[in-house]
């Protein structure tokens, strides 16, 4: 049975950081991204909102699949040729292990921890998915190759969420009075 993100426990981290891939049970809050210029415009909002959803649901595809094949196939060349598709496997073990979807996700806005920006000619989206009870972090880079922007470093995991202040349920109205004829 799989268990989706909402119910869920703590688990453990599959971390894919930037030069060297490790798995990992804490993942240090990522530092602010440092602003340098730009060999390429930032995207537009809707394409970022797209590349962070199709990777977050890519990693989870794969999770769900043991198959990292298109995940890897996905990724630019610097990325192909830091990772491979066994190691990639290695790295999401307890994802697996704790059968852990992130589909849900999909359903949700992701919001940006800091101002999207280029650095190194690296496009860094770096945010969390704001889901109950554990949220999903990311920290995502690409590359622009061939006109489009490909996947060069990901970082994913879940913490627990924290706690919500409901809003007070509305007093609901008294229904009007049937007109009689």
């Amino acid at each position: 049975m799989v268990r989706y993100l909402a119910l869920i426990g703590t688990i453990g981290i599959g971390t894919l950081g930037m030069g060297s891939a490790a798995l990992a049970q804490t993942n240090p809050a990522p530092k602010p991204p440092v602003n340098r210029p730009a060999a390429s415009p930032l995207p537009s909002a809707q394409t970022q909102i797209i590349l962070i959803r199709s990777t977050v649901i890519a990693v989870s595809h794969a999770n769900a699949t043991n198959n990292y094949s298109v995940l890897y196939g996905l990724g630019s060349p610097a990325f192909r040729s830091a990772n491979s598709p066994e190691k990639l496997q290695s790295l999401f073990t307890n994802f697996r292990a704790n059968k852990i979807d992130m589909t849900p996700v999909s359903l949700l806005s992701p919001q940006l921890s800091y101002q999207p920006v280029i650095e190194n000619g690296r496009l860094r989206l770096v945010g969390f998915f704001p889901s109950q009870p554990m949220r999903v972090n990311y920290d995502l880079s690409f590359d622009f190759v061939g006109g489009g922007w490909q996947m060069a470093a990901l970082s994913i995991n879940l913490v627990k969420a924290p706690a919500q202040v409901a809003a007070p349920a509305p007093t609901p109205k008294t229904a009007p009075k049937p007109k009689r004829p």
